[in-house]
């Protein structure tokens, strides 16, 4: 798996160590990473994350904050390590992006389906809750390149023993 967490509090994704901060969210101690941490995990960048949250390919972050420190514009997105760990499992399964976009209307279900979950969710639950590569209709795009055609017939190998038949 591509995310560890070394420690409460600190998440490595790809090999780049990520930092939480702890915020108390209505009495509730809550650990949130700036959205660096899911644009690491799912490959894109934070831009590319911005776009899929105004197309609704993702959820508006649950925690928004605003701010600056020194005239500089404070991180305003940020996500639990819940967040990051099931959307890294659900891009994994459902790779959407460059060259995938047949997976999108599956991807977005998907996400949808664990945006909100307070515990990281196995592969197994994300089967069992029907999310797997094959539900974007077909799954997998088909590759003539690898396709068995039943009339063609094997090539004959090479060698003079097969040339004198």
């Amino acid at each position: 798996m591509a995310i560890e967490q070394i420690k409460d509090g600190e998440l490595l994704v790809h090999g780049k160590r990520f930092k939480a901060r702890v915020f108390d969210i209505n009495g509730r101690v809550v650990e949130l990473y700036k959205v660096g941490a899911l644009s690491a995990a799912l490959e894109r960048t934070t831009g590319t994350l911005e776009m899929w949250e105004k197309a609704g390919i993702l959820p508006t972050p649950l925690y928004r904050m605003r701010g600056s420190v020194q005239g500089a514009l404070r991180c305003k997105r940020w996500y639990s390590k819940e967040q990051i760990i099931n959307l890294r499992k659900v891009w994994r399964v459902l790779p959407y992006g460059q060259g995938q976009m047949h997976l999108r209307d599956a991807f977005i279900k998907a996400v949808k389906h664990v945006f909100y979950l307070k515990d990281v969710v196995s592969l197994e639950m994300l089967e069992h809750h029907g999310i797997t590569n094959h539900q974007a209709g077909a799954g997998v795009p088909h590759d003539p390149r690898t396709a068995h055609d039943a009339n063609r017939t094997a090539p004959r190998p090479h060698g003079s023993d097969h040339q004198r038949q």
